[in-house]
């Protein structure tokens, strides 16, 4: 899956617009749209935006067959993305497991919601 596909799955699985992660990312929605478009390359620093808006790392957005290119110093860091093509069956897994995956964070974060609450709770009550 393309890097700019996991961007817009990740907002879909949060269930915010593109407006929502423009604003969150502190850019016009148009500019996030280009993102999510693939019409875009994304430096370094955005990407950190990105996966942080997310609470994910970084190499969760990126792809597998994405190539990391490092500035010289005069220039921005830029994340330049080769793909190849992919079987549209091992497309739609690799998403259902991106899915799966975030679903299973959430799980484990809401669950030390609970325990915290409880432990308050407990306090409270004594």
């Amino acid at each position: 899956m393309e890097t700019h596909e996991k961007i817009r799955l990740y907002r879909e699985i949060n269930q915010w617009s593109q407006e929502d992660m423009a604003n969150q990312l502190h850019m016009s929605k148009n500019g996030y749209a280009k993102i999510e478009q693939g019409k875009t390359r994304l430096n370094t620093d955005r990407l950190k935006q990105i996966a942080n808006v997310f609470g994910i790392s970084v190499t969760e957005l990126v792809s597998p067959n994405s190539i990391v290119v490092l500035g010289d110093g005069n220039s921005h860091n830029n994340i330049n993305s080769y793909y190849g093509q992919g079987d549209t069956l091992e497309h739609e897994n690799d998403k259902l497991k991106l899915i799966i995956e975030h679903q299973k964070q959430t799980i484990d974060r809401q669950q030390a919601q609970i325990e915290t609450l409880e432990k308050l709770v407990n306090a409270l009550q004594k």
